[in-house]
């Protein structure tokens, strides 16, 4: 279960940061992304769901799974504010039928739902659409653990912020 205690802090040279305790993990956030961050801790009560979560044979989900989207909504989220100085939206993280973890975002501008597997897999999927004429940017995937990649990074920063 996670703690929503944080603790407030000014690393050398950068801006105050906060550190939010996700499920024993420790995920620093700029204070300007206290509300990723908080949200992020929330949601780890989805780890708390057992198999048959939803009375219809759903699976529960695992804390790799869930901490490979925690890693992602971190290494992106902090990105976008250290190269551009823009926050996203508050995203919605959820768990799917078959115990995989969704992050969502929504904006006037854009919408983005990606999702990482349960089951060992080397990428998550997404779909983003520009609201505007329905354009998608769709990847088959996304690295899990590699470095945000600047398309994707750039695509967030115009639509979800």
């Amino acid at each position: 279960m996670a703690s929503i205690k944080t603790l407030e802090r000014v690393l050398p040279g950068e801006s105050e940061h906060i550190d939010f305790n996700v499920a024993g993990r420790v995920y620093t956030f700029p204070k300007e992304l206290k509300a990723v961050g908080a949200h992020l801790t929330k949601a780890t009560e989805i780890l708390t769901f057992s198999d048959n979560w939803d009375d219809d044979g759903a699976n529960a989900t695992d804390a790799d799974t869930f901490f490979q989207a925690a890693d992602f909504l971190q290494a992106y989220s902090g990105t976008i504010f250290r190269r551009f100085g823009a926050v996203l939206v508050k995203p919605y993280v959820d768990i799917t039928r078959d115990g995989s973890v969704s992050i969502r975002w929504e904006t006037e501008s854009g919408v983005m739902f990606i999702i990482f597997k349960k089951w060992p897999a080397e990428f998550a999927y997404f779909y983003a659409e520009r609201r505007s004429d329905k354009t998608a940017f769709e990847s088959t995937a996304v690295k899990i653990g590699a470095a945000p990649d600047d398309s994707l990074v750039q695509w967030m920063r115009t639509y979800l912020v």
